[in-house]
Protein backbone atom coordinates (compact mmCIF):
# COMPACT_ATOMS: atom_id res chain seq x y z
CA UNK A 1 0.00 0.00 0.00
CA UNK A 2 3.07 2.33 0.86
CA UNK A 3 4.15 1.88 -2.96
CA UNK A 4 0.37 3.83 -3.82
CA UNK A 5 1.11 6.64 -1.59
CA UNK A 6 -2.25 6.30 -0.78
CA UNK A 7 -4.28 9.00 1.28
CA UNK A 8 -5.52 8.79 4.96
CA UNK A 9 -8.83 8.92 3.30
CA UNK A 10 -7.88 6.17 1.27
CA UNK A 11 -6.32 3.96 3.55
CA UNK A 12 -9.50 4.25 5.80
CA UNK A 13 -11.53 3.22 3.45
CA UNK A 14 -9.40 -0.04 1.78
CA UNK A 15 -8.84 -1.28 5.61
CA UNK A 16 -12.01 -2.64 5.63
CA UNK A 17 -12.51 -3.93 2.63
CA UNK A 18 -8.92 -5.98 3.42
CA UNK A 19 -10.58 -7.36 7.08
CA UNK A 20 -13.59 -8.00 4.98
CA UNK A 21 -11.55 -10.20 2.73
CA UNK A 22 -9.75 -11.90 5.56
CA UNK A 23 -12.91 -12.80 7.02
CA UNK A 24 -14.29 -13.86 3.61
CA UNK A 25 -11.37 -16.38 3.03
CA UNK A 26 -11.18 -17.61 6.75
CA UNK A 27 -14.95 -18.45 5.80
CA UNK A 28 -14.27 -20.23 2.93
CA UNK A 29 -11.24 -22.45 4.35
CA UNK A 30 -13.64 -24.06 7.15
CA UNK A 31 -16.88 -24.15 4.00
CA UNK A 32 -15.59 -27.54 3.66
CA UNK A 33 -15.80 -27.30 -0.21
CA UNK A 34 -13.80 -29.13 -2.98
CA UNK A 35 -10.67 -28.05 -3.43
CA UNK A 36 -11.56 -26.95 -6.93
CA UNK A 37 -14.60 -24.62 -5.98
CA UNK A 38 -13.00 -23.37 -3.30
CA UNK A 39 -9.90 -22.02 -5.69
CA UNK A 40 -12.17 -20.82 -8.01
CA UNK A 41 -14.52 -18.91 -5.03
CA UNK A 42 -11.30 -17.84 -3.87
CA UNK A 43 -9.96 -16.50 -6.75
CA UNK A 44 -13.60 -14.71 -7.43
CA UNK A 45 -13.40 -13.05 -3.82
CA UNK A 46 -9.66 -11.79 -4.90
CA UNK A 47 -10.86 -10.14 -8.22
CA UNK A 48 -13.93 -8.85 -6.26
CA UNK A 49 -11.37 -6.95 -3.61
CA UNK A 50 -9.20 -5.77 -6.12
CA UNK A 51 -12.71 -4.12 -8.09
CA UNK A 52 -13.47 -2.46 -4.98
CA UNK A 53 -9.55 -1.25 -3.90
CA UNK A 54 -9.38 0.04 -7.60
CA UNK A 55 -12.87 1.88 -7.36
CA UNK A 56 -11.07 4.32 -4.57
CA UNK A 57 -7.52 4.55 -5.96
CA UNK A 58 -7.04 7.55 -8.74
CA UNK A 59 -5.44 6.94 -12.34
CA UNK A 60 -1.99 6.85 -11.48
CA UNK A 61 -2.57 4.89 -8.44
CA UNK A 62 -4.96 2.22 -10.27
CA UNK A 63 -2.03 1.91 -13.05
CA UNK A 64 0.40 0.78 -10.32
CA UNK A 65 -2.07 -1.19 -8.63
CA UNK A 66 -2.63 -3.39 -11.26
CA UNK A 67 1.10 -3.88 -12.19
CA UNK A 68 1.74 -5.40 -8.88
CA UNK A 69 -1.97 -6.78 -7.94
CA UNK A 70 -2.59 -8.83 -10.77
CA UNK A 71 -5.33 -6.91 -11.53
CA UNK A 72 -5.49 -5.21 -14.90
CA UNK A 73 -1.67 -5.45 -15.93
CA UNK A 74 -1.86 -9.56 -15.30
CA UNK A 75 1.11 -8.76 -12.21
CA UNK A 76 3.78 -8.27 -14.87
CA UNK A 77 4.90 -5.75 -12.20
CA UNK A 78 4.56 -7.62 -8.85
CA UNK A 79 7.34 -7.90 -6.45
CA UNK A 80 9.76 -10.74 -6.65
CA UNK A 81 9.66 -12.47 -3.38
CA UNK A 82 11.06 -15.55 -2.54
CA UNK A 83 9.86 -17.77 0.81
CA UNK A 84 10.65 -21.11 2.28
CA UNK A 85 8.79 -24.75 2.45
CA UNK A 86 10.22 -27.99 3.49
CA UNK A 87 11.78 -29.92 1.11
CA UNK A 88 11.07 -33.70 0.54
CA UNK A 89 14.53 -34.23 2.26
CA UNK A 90 13.16 -32.58 5.04
CA UNK A 91 15.59 -28.94 5.10
CA UNK A 92 14.03 -25.67 3.73
CA UNK A 93 14.09 -25.18 0.17
CA UNK A 94 13.29 -21.62 -1.36
CA UNK A 95 10.59 -20.91 -3.46
CA UNK A 96 10.59 -17.82 -6.03
CA UNK A 97 7.01 -15.91 -5.46
CA UNK A 98 5.62 -12.59 -7.21
CA UNK A 99 4.20 -10.50 -4.18
CA UNK A 100 1.17 -8.64 -4.58
CA UNK A 101 -0.84 -6.17 -2.01
CA UNK A 102 -0.25 -6.14 1.33
CA UNK A 103 -1.27 -4.43 4.48
CA UNK A 104 1.99 -5.03 6.32
CA UNK A 105 0.33 -8.22 8.32
CA UNK A 106 -0.97 -9.73 5.35
CA UNK A 107 0.71 -10.63 2.10
CA UNK A 108 -1.15 -11.42 -1.61
CA UNK A 109 0.92 -13.69 -3.29
CA UNK A 110 0.60 -13.49 -7.28
CA UNK A 111 2.54 -16.08 -8.51
CA UNK A 112 4.75 -19.02 -7.78
CA UNK A 113 4.88 -22.58 -7.28
CA UNK A 114 3.09 -22.67 -3.59
CA UNK A 115 -1.12 -24.65 -3.08
CA UNK A 116 -3.01 -23.18 -1.13
CA UNK A 117 -2.56 -24.11 2.51
CA UNK A 118 0.73 -25.35 2.19
CA UNK A 119 3.12 -24.65 4.95
CA UNK A 120 5.54 -22.31 4.62
CA UNK A 121 8.30 -20.99 6.55
CA UNK A 122 7.35 -17.02 7.29
CA UNK A 123 10.05 -16.29 9.98
CA UNK A 124 13.43 -17.89 11.81
CA UNK A 125 14.28 -17.41 15.72
CA UNK A 126 17.62 -16.03 16.53
CA UNK A 127 20.60 -17.38 18.03
CA UNK A 128 20.78 -17.82 21.43
CA UNK A 129 22.52 -13.92 21.81
CA UNK A 130 20.30 -12.24 19.32
CA UNK A 131 16.53 -11.21 20.72
CA UNK A 132 13.44 -12.37 19.09
CA UNK A 133 12.14 -9.30 17.64
CA UNK A 134 8.99 -8.97 16.03
CA UNK A 135 8.35 -8.72 12.35
CA UNK A 136 6.61 -5.15 12.25
CA UNK A 137 5.65 -2.58 14.67
CA UNK A 138 3.71 -3.66 17.22
CA UNK A 139 3.86 -7.33 16.01
CA UNK A 140 5.43 -9.81 17.81
CA UNK A 141 6.41 -13.26 15.78
CA UNK A 142 6.86 -14.03 12.68
CA UNK A 143 5.44 -12.45 9.04
CA UNK A 144 2.40 -14.32 7.93
CA UNK A 145 1.62 -15.46 4.80
CA UNK A 146 -1.87 -16.56 3.73
CA UNK A 147 -2.48 -18.47 -0.09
Amino acid sequence: MKALDLTPEQQAKIDPILDDMRQQMIALRSAGLPEQERQAKAQRLRDAMRARIREILTPEQQTRYDEFSGGEGGGRGATAGRVWVIGPDGKPKAVAVRLGITDGTSTEVVSGDLHEGQEIIGGALGGGNQPNRPSAPGGGGAPRLRL
